[in-house]
């Protein structure tokens, strides 16, 4: 098992703290990073460990300046092919996996010009029509 834990550096200080608790999951971590989005990537460092009592030794070895596993949020991300959609204004601040120009992922994901997500959009799209068959003759 694989166990992840993020901490936090105020200030550009040289001592990093844990933000988060120990997290078991890789979906668990890519949440923790959608919550805590407004935090810059580059002051978060994922630890990365197969055993718990390991995390805090890898956190210990960051603060004395020697090498852990550590890595930015941004390379963890970066690593595993998603990036922060921070950089293109109309996706707004969400995480988002790189997929294929084939796909259509931005429909899932991006808001479009009224500020709701290509899925509500679709969903409303009945709301807002004709109104279905009540004007046909039987």
């Amino acid at each position: 098992m694989t166990y992840y834990r993020i901490a936090f550096q105020r200030n550009q200080e040289p001592i990093w703290q844990w933000k988060s608790t120990v997290l078991s999951e890789l979906s668990a971590v890519f949440q923790w990073l959608r919550l805590h989005r407004a935090l810059p990537h580059d002051l978060l460092r994922v630890f990365t460990c197969s055993s718990r009592e390991e995390l805090n030794k890898q956190l210990a070895q960051e603060n004395q300046g020697q090498a852990s596993s550590s890595v930015t949020a941004a390379q963890f991300l970066q690593e595993r092919m998603i990036r922060s959609a921070a950089a293109t204004p109309e996706a707004g601040v969400a995480l988002a996996t790189e997929h294929s120009p084939t796909e259509s992922w931005r429909e899932g994901n991006a808001l479009n010009g009224q500020g709701m997500s290509f899925l509500d959009g679709r969903r409303r799209e009945p709301e807002n029509g004709s109104g279905g068959d009540h004007d046909c003759l039987y």
